[in-house]
Order: structure tokens, then sequence, then C-alpha cells
């Protein structure tokens, strides 16, 4: 399931792999170390940082890119979601100094990295990466695009989300997660679950803004921001989200987890029922739990009425894209 998955993004690493190849870090060969090989081809070094999932999806890519460019070394480094943040910032700060030639980014902080740094960024239009646009959503392009409507990134995914849960634990229970269509339904199945098992719903990361926050605004079509950029969180559907996580947490519910490992570890200890979150968090289950096989399903996001939307996209994790150091 895992390697399937990862198959689906391998087109776009190689694009983006291939491009990195082409710019040479945006400069000459004797700048990037990029030259031409025996055959004529490319040939050199490119290095990629990216973090669990995207990084393993990344080294995929790398083998059909290798195949293509056999005289190219491509060096995928899993470094951590937060080390690459730390590392790139400081890096760009400094003037591009041990940056690699492509780095993986979340969508909600490329606009900052871009305007900041605006230099730094290759220009992937100019390399003719435009023909590659009308691949991706609209609002995958819009935000890899500057303002003069260039590219200086290249869409990852659209962070697509479900609600992970433990069938083992839901049938215990005497739950059926296909009954669960809304909100309230997720809250009065928790209840049962607690009830009967005493493990908890939810897992929330109270060292970090939450995905269970970010997915439900996402699905009412809000954000923390509104169009003109004012801060909104005291909006209706933030309103809505924050009622449905205050029952939840009133009813004892919710665990509680410092940081991003106290969620994995809740996940695979058996400390929740049910995890919300992107598609890739499959890959993170599968990862550090070998042994559950068979013990995990997936139901679509519940919507806040009955027929209402159950799409959503979960906070910045691993809604990548990647963008291209000069």
């Amino acid at each position: 399931m895992l390697k399937n998955w990862l198959k689906s993004f391998a087109v776009i690493g190689v694009v983006v792999l291939f491009l990195a190849a082409c710019s040479g870090n945006g400069g000459s060969d004797e700048e990037s170390g990029s030259d031409s090989g025996e055959s004529g081809n490319p040939s050199g070094e490119i290095t990629v940082w990216g973090w669990n999932v995207a990084a393993q999806s990344m080294e995929m890519a790398a083998e059909g890119f290798q195949e293509k460019y056999p005289e190219m070394e491509v060096n995928v480094e899993d470094i951590g979601r937060l080390d690459i943040y730390e590392k790139l910032t400081v890096g760009l700060a400094s003037g591009g100094n041990g940056l690699p030639d492509v780095v993986l980014v979340e969508s909600d902080r490329l606009a900052n990295y871009q305007e900041q740094f605006p230099e730094a960024l290759t220009n992937l239009s100019e390399l003719g990466y435009d023909e590659h646009a009308d691949k991706f959503g609209e609002y995958k392009r819009s935000v890899t695009q500057d303002n003069d409507g260039n590219f200086f990134a290249a869409p990852w995914d659209i962070g697509p989300t479900g609600v992970f849960y433990r069938t083992d634990i839901f049938e215990e229970a005497g739950v059926n997660p296909e009954d669960i269509e809304t909100w309230e339904d997720y809250v009065e199945a928790g209840k049962t679950i607690k009830s009967e098992t005493g493990t908890d719903m939810v897992p929330i990361d109270i060292a970090a803004d939450d995905a269970l926050y970010r997915i439900m605004m996402n699905q009412q079509g809000a954000y923390y921001f509104d169009e003109e950029g004012n801060i909104d969180v005291n909006s209706e559907e933030s309103k809505k989200a924050f009622e449905v996580i205050e029952q939840l947490n009133n009813e004892e519910l919710v665990l509680n987890n410092d940081g991003w490992n106290g969620v994995v570890s809740a996940t695979v200890n058996g400390e929740v029922a049910t995890v919300p979150f992107g598609v890739w968090y499959s890959g993170t289950i599968m990862d550090q739990a070998p042994d559950q096989n068979g013990d995990w399903g997936v139901f679509k996001v519940p919507a806040f009425e009955e027929g209402g939307n159950r799409a959503g996209r979960p906070r910045r994790i691993r809604s990548c894209d990647s963008f291209l150091h000069r």
C-alpha cells in the first residue's frame, strides 16, 4: 500500500529533480558543480532535503531520475521537518551557505520565504516549468507563484484528509465507522468508545497549531486569515470548529500530546481510537507500527451538518511543495 502510494507522487518528484539538474542551483556549471558528462548528458550531484514519507517518495523519484540521467547522483537527506526550517532560514539569511539544491516546504510557509529571500529561489518559469502548470489544481499553482505569475516552487500534493481509526477498538466498542457522518456523530462515537474501552478518541498537539482545527476550518472554506489577509479566528467557521473541539475536551475524549512525536506515540501505543490527518499519515502508521497491519481503517472527515462537506486539508504538514535554491 505504502509503495503504491509513494509511486503516485514520483512523477512530481522527478519533475522537481529534473529542474534542479537543469538549473544547477540557478547558477553556472562552475558555481553548482554540475557539468556535462562524457555522453554529453548532465552530470554532478543534487542534494534534496525532506522528511518522513515525503523524503521516501523523493528517493523513489530519484531512482527514476537516475535511470534517465545515469551520470547524475541524487542524495536525499531526511533531516526532520523542524530541522529543515531552522537550517533553511539560517542558510538563506547567510546568503545560501550550506543549503541543498531542492527542499520540501509546506504551502503556508512558501510565501514568507519567497517574500524575504526572492533572489535566493530559482525562477522555474525561466526554465520552462510553465508547460507543467496545468498538471496541478489552481490552488497549488497559486501558492507556488510570485506576484508576477512566475513559479518559484513546484507543487507536491494537495493534502487530502481522512480519519484513520483502529478497527479493533471500534469493533470492541460496537461502533460502526460508517455511521459517523457528522462531527456530532463523531463525538457520540467517542463517548461510546471511551465508555467501552477506556480509549481516548483523538490526539491533539498542544505544542503547535493543531491539525484537527485546520481540517475543520478548511472544510468550511475558511482559515486563520480572511481574503484580505486579516486575522479571522473569530469567524463563524472558527467558532464552529472550536465548539466541536471544546465538546470533545469536555467529554474527556482528547489526549493532549506535546509535539509530533507525542501524537505518533499515542497512535502506535493504542492510546487513541482515531487520528484525523492527511493521507500521508498512512505511511507514518505503517512505518512506526508494522505489527498493527490490518488494525487500521480510514473514513471520511465528518461534516458539520448532515450532507455537508466531508473533505478538507490538514495543517501545513506535508501539503508540501519543493523549491530550488539558486
